[in-house]
């Protein structure tokens, strides 16, 4: 569904693929998966985009630890930010559609309230 995204591929190296696996696969009880996440292929984006922005904190469970994503909103400029989730949409069998820069900045602007 996507067109080449060779940005957001290389920005996904860089930041996420050491945690979420270069296949989007994740690990068991610890980092979620991307591929077939419903999060990252639902149709608003922006839960999922303001996890990138902001970062998480997983609950403890029974079954597993409490992990920390950390935010790169401070190292994606919206462009970047945009490249990479449109990547994590279009991956992986994900089929959802693309995330604009102007989503991104919207994000940033709900963050700041």
């Amino acid at each position: 569904m996507q067109a080449d995204n060779s940005g957001g591929k290389a920005t996904y190296a860089m930041y996420c693929s050491t945690c979420h696996g270069n296949k989007g696969e994740g690990t068991d009880f610890a980092i979620p998966a991307l591929a077939g996440n419903a999060t990252v292929t639902a149709d608003n984006p922006l839960t999922a985009l303001r996890v990138v922005l902001e970062g998480a904190h997983t609950p403890i469970t029974q079954q597993a630890m409490a992990f920390d994503m950390p935010a790169y909103g401070w190292a994606l400029n919206d462009r970047q930010a945009a490249d990479l989730m449109s990547y994590l949409r279009g991956s992986w069998g994900n089929q959802a559609a693309p995330v604009t820069a102007l989503q991104v900045q919207d994000a940033r602007q709900l963050q700041a309230k």
